[in-house]
């Protein structure tokens, strides 16, 4: 094998390399876990009341307390999640539970893997409450 071809076989790999890293897909922001003050309204979107961006069809879930985002992107007992709130973009309106935080996380509608991306934003309201979150099993350990 010459030089020449080495090089070839070199550039060929690195190129490969790029096009997989590059066809990975990111939905978005990451769920994680925030802290907002016992009993404020909160908004929460992506792509609808002008908070965040989304493309394709996510839906938004929010769970009361300190959890896995990915536990709660799995909509357990106690958690809101809105869908198609502006188009197909979601966003929720919740009350900070007593624990003091609420976790966010998203999954695509259906659950089949279909592309889309959400990324989120949080907003704390002036006025009025958002939808209480059913907290009774997060709040019964809070302090």
């Amino acid at each position: 094998m010459t030089k020449r071809e080495r090089g070839w076989i070199v550039l060929w790999s690195v190129a490969q390399v790029l096009a997989v890293a590059g066809c990975r897909s990111s939905n978005g922001r990451p769920g994680e876990t925030i802290a907002c003050t016992p009993g404020a309204s909160l908004t929460v979107g992506c792509g609808c009341a002008d908070l965040g961006s989304c493309t394709g069809d996510p839906v938004l879930v929010v769970c009361p307390g300190a959890i896995d985002p990915g536990a709660c992107a799995a909509e357990p007992s106690g958690s809101s999640r809105a869908d198609d709130s502006c188009g197909r973009c979601p966003s929720l309106g919740v009350t900070c539970p007593a624990a003091g935080a609420i976790t966010v996380a998203h999954h695509d509608y259906g659950g089949d893997g279909d592309r889309y991306r959400c990324d989120w934003d949080v907003h704390v309201n002036t006025g009025g409450g958002g939808a209480p979150l059913s907290i009774a099993e997060a709040d019964a350990g809070a302090p």
